[in-house]
């Protein structure tokens, strides 16, 4: 048996106090840093509600979060929603994502990335809203397709059409045209079916100031976006 004097024993257990003081300390910190995460997580989804038309949810990354938000700038946001409604579009499944979120929002927000789908209704009623499109034509999601269809001389016609990002706009390209079931070129349709078909765009100047689309991509559900950009300007109002 080891004898440990009496001054050494008092040593040994000052360190331990002192030792657990400072586990004490740290997790306290980081119970208070947490605290204020979920906090900020709350109030900014309580923010964005009446303005997108649903409770989204907000998640805060990086550690520690009082230093970011001391120096003015979070490192990590992602906001997250099943439908979003701003002025005129229905976005679904919408996912925003962004990092060098300056704690003043009338700032430029470094680098962002938002995903969503543009539902099929939303996008017919926008592709009929275009301009140059007459009345009678019909535009529909179907198998993984654009599909608009119009009747002339009672005879059907449908065209195949594939979006693409265009800046900040969906611009929409003929692949197919059938007339009666037979497949013909877009030169062979009358002139006013040809100019409704060709040319079509959807604007988005809905788009925060500084985001473009990348990516568009035809689903079941209608058309899912990718727009990206940086030194984004959000809406404050």
């Amino acid at each position: 048996m080891t004898y440990a004097p009496p001054a050494t024993r008092r040593r040994s257990t000052g360190w331990l106090a002192v030792v657990l003081v400072v586990l004490l300390l740290a997790a306290a910190a980081v119970a208070v840093d947490r605290w204020f995460v979920t906090e900020t997580e709350r109030r900014v989804a309580t923010e964005l509600e009446p303005s997108i038309g649903a409770r989204p949810d907000v998640s805060i990354g990086g550690f520690p979060f009082l230093t970011q938000y001391a120096a003015g700038e979070l490192d990590d946001v992602r906001i997250t929603a099943d439908t979003v409604t701003y002025t005129d579009l229905t976005l679904t499944d919408v996912t925003f994502d962004a990092a060098g979120v300056p704690t003043d929002l009338t700032q430029p927000v470094g680098q962002v990335r938002v995903d969503a789908v543009v539902p099929a209704d939303t996008l017919t009623a926008a592709l009929q809203n275009a301009e140059g499109v007459p009345d009678g034509v019909t535009i529909v999601t179907q198998d993984g397709a654009v599909v608009a269809s119009v009747s002339v001389l009672g005879l059907p016609i449908e065209a195949t059409l594939a979006p693409r990002p265009d800046g900040r706009a969906i611009a929409v390209d003929v692949e197919e045209v059938t007339i009666g079931g037979a497949v013909v070129s877009v030169v062979d349709l009358p002139a006013f079916v040809a100019d409704a078909l060709t040319g079509l765009r959807v604007e988005l100047d809905q788009l925060p100031e500084g985001l473009e689309l990348t990516t568009c991509e035809v689903t079941d559900d209608g058309v899912r976006l990718v727009a990206e950009g940086t030194d984004v300007v959000l809406p404050t109002g």
